[in-house]
């Protein structure tokens, strides 16, 4: 009926070798060249079905496509798979205005690690927030999140504030995430994460785990020593099954 509806999925290898991709229909967006009243998709009344690839920049290349079908069977996953990192550069940065902060790409071994660094006025509610922005991936599929990091926070605060954006709502995580001076690797099921009270949301206070957008790791609190300095490291994220 003029609408059309469309999802990315996971990003494909590029060594030749065939694969397999699964894309969950779940959670379709409506394109913005779509004619039609905007409605619900009705799967009956569907007309035309596309499968295509996108790239970004100039290049070659070569895609065969052996097989293309709709099934009704869940993607079950066997193995933990790894987000790329965005550079830091490239994470929205949100912060107290009476606090500073500084942002750099850290060498650890042969990987380059998105770092922030702050300072907090101490005795007065502050908070820091870099926010990653997820890409298109079988997230409905996984149990949860696991994250590697290293931090430091301000003495008279506990910890982490690890939060998914999704569907206007900010959910943070009911788990524990202590201050490490080593790497330290933390599973993160998405049924702990809570929406939180300052948070809007159009339907429902349940995290839509199909349709995440982005990753908060930060933390929030009032600071009451240590000169109110912090640092937070993000070496690894993966998808746990």
């Amino acid at each position: 009926n003029g609408d059309a509806w469309y999802r990315y999925g996971t990003p494909v290898g590029t060594d030749g070798k065939a694969a397999t991709l699964r894309m969950n229909l779940v959670s379709l967006r409506r394109t913005n060249f779509s004619s039609g009243a905007g409605n619900e998709l009705d799967w009956s009344g569907l007309s035309h079905f596309w499968v295509g690839f996108l790239a970004d920049g100039e290049g070659a290349g070569r895609v065969e496509l052996s097989n293309a079908s709709l099934t009704s069977r869940p993607y079950v996953p066997t193995a933990p798979l790894e987000i790329a990192l965005l550079p830091i550069q490239k994470w929205s940065m949100g912060i107290d205005k009476a606090a500073t902060q500084t942002t750099a790409m850290v060498k650890d071994g042969d990987v380059e690690v998105p770092t922030v660094s702050f300072r907090f006025p101490l005795h007065r509610h502050m908070f820091v927030v870099p926010a990653m922005r997820l890409p298109e991936a079988e997230y409905a599929s996984y149990k949860g999140l696991r994250l590697t990091y290293k931090a430091k926070v301000p003495a008279g605060i506990k910890g982490l504030l690890i939060m998914l954006g999704e569907g206007g709502g900010s959910f943070y995580t009911t788990v524990a995430v202590p201050p490490s001076a080593e790497w330290r690797s933390i599973d993160l099921p998405f049924d702990s994460f809570k929406m939180a009270s300052w948070a809007k949301k159009a339907s429902g206070s349940d995290l839509d785990v199909s349709n995440i957008k982005s990753i908060t790791i930060g933390c929030h609190g009032s600071a009451t020593g240590d000169n109110g300095e912090g640092e937070i490291a993000v070496k690894k994220l993966e998808l746990m099954p």
